[in-house]
């Protein structure tokens, strides 16, 4: 294949859109190669008068506009998002083009070839500051499991997640190079893949949970008092924040088969030793009690359900139960109950909101009258 016909060929390519950066490389090294000054001239005005001209037997204003579009749309499809701040150099694209738009149409080829090296070269020349300041700010995403559903997934650096009901997950699509830091709000399950380089962080309200690679519980949900971590392999170090996360203490250095209840008042922390399961087997599908008051335990039953629960007679708050749950309904949960202990129950109708829209059944547990 001839000189001229290899130009041609990427010329036709790169007119048609089917071209590639090695494309693009090619006619940079032709272009700045002098020797080569004949056969590119040749092949450029081969390219406009037989691939362009034989399709119009005139070159009026309309060919060349559609000519110019095309122009346009290469090149904005060139201008990556990376460089950033481009809005000016596209103004001169803009106006160099429609100056160049009544001059001879052989030279918008050249134009167009000498616009896209330049755009490459500065993609491929991005400053290192600009590429510091991308990666200071990292794009986040946020994962949330709606109250009555749980959710398994999995992080850029491959630890694996489960979040329970009403539960939320906020993590960077790209972790850092010293750590690997994610913002919970509920409760979570995670295998942390080992990376001993990048410490894996979760961060709550009032604590931070440091591991490297193991497999643990978190529970922090906004509007509980406690935080609670349960760990099952390797292990965590426990650490308190105060003053908007500015200030670390480390309160506790856990050990596998451990659970640590953190009491945000009185601002204490409680070890709990024995078998986890009791506090990470929701994730497999069951809700295990062991000697757990009704007052905790209407708290997980309003997400697991999607339910409102109201206990009417305080001294239900302090009554203790022992269950495994797997797939009762909470009709035959709450009838379980009411077996164990003198109490009943009652689902109110489903209150219709302005939208149309129902609002979340409501249940009211109240001691079992006896008269």
């Amino acid at each position: 294949m001839s000189k001229e016909t290899e130009l041609y060929e990427l010329f036709r390519r790169f007119a048609e859109g089917n071209y590639s950066l090695e494309d693009l490389k090619k006619i940079k090294k032709e272009v700045e190669n002098p020797a080569d000054k004949k056969a590119l001239e040749s092949a450029i005005k081969h390219h406009w008068y037989h691939d362009i001209l034989s399709q119009e037997e005139s070159t009026d204003e309309v060919d060349l506009q559609a000519c110019l579009d095309k122009i346009h749309h290469q090149i904005y499809q060139m201008d990556s998002p990376r460089l950033g701040g481009q809005n000016n150099m596209k103004r001169f694209l803009t106006r160099s083009l429609h100056i160049y738009y009544r001059v001879a149409a052989v030279l918008l080829i050249p134009f167009m070839i000498m616009t896209a090296m330049f755009l490459m070269n500065r993609q491929a020349e991005v400053p290192e500051t600009r590429e510091q300041e991308i990666k200071q700010k990292p794009v986040y995403s946020e994962i949330i499991a709606p109250m009555g559903s749980r959710i398994r997934m999995g992080l850029p650096d491959g630890t694996k997640v489960w979040l329970n009901h009403g539960s939320k997950l906020k993590y960077p699509q790209a972790f850092g190079k010293e750590s690997r830091n994610v913002e919970l709000n509920g409760e979570a399950y995670f295998e942390v893949e080992e990376d001993g380089e990048r410490p894996f962080v979760v961060n709550t309200r009032v604590m931070e949970v440091y591991a490297t690679g193991t497999s643990f519980n978190v529970m922090a949900y906004k509007d509980d008092q406690d935080v609670a971590v349960s760990l099952d392999e390797g292990s965590v170090e426990l650490f308190k924040v105060y003053q908007d996360k500015e200030i670390r203490q480390k309160i506790y250095d856990l050990r596998p088969e451990e659970h640590a209840v953190y009491h945000k008042q009185p601002n204490t922390m409680e070890i709990i030793e024995g078998k986890n399961d009791i506090y990470t087997a929701w994730k497999e599908g069951r809700m295990i009690f062991r000697q757990e008051p009704l007052n905790q335990i209407v708290k997980r039953l309003e997400r697991w359900y999607n339910v409102d629960i109201k206990l009417k007679n305080p001294d239900l708050a302090t009554h203790e139960f022992t269950a495994t749950l797997t797939d009762e309904t909470l009709r035959q949960v709450l009838d379980l109950f009411s077996k164990a202990a003198p109490l009943e129950y009652t689902f109110l109708p489903r209150v219709k909101k302005e939208d149309n829209s129902f609002a979340k059944r409501k249940v009211v547990i109240d001691l079992l009258r006896t008269d």
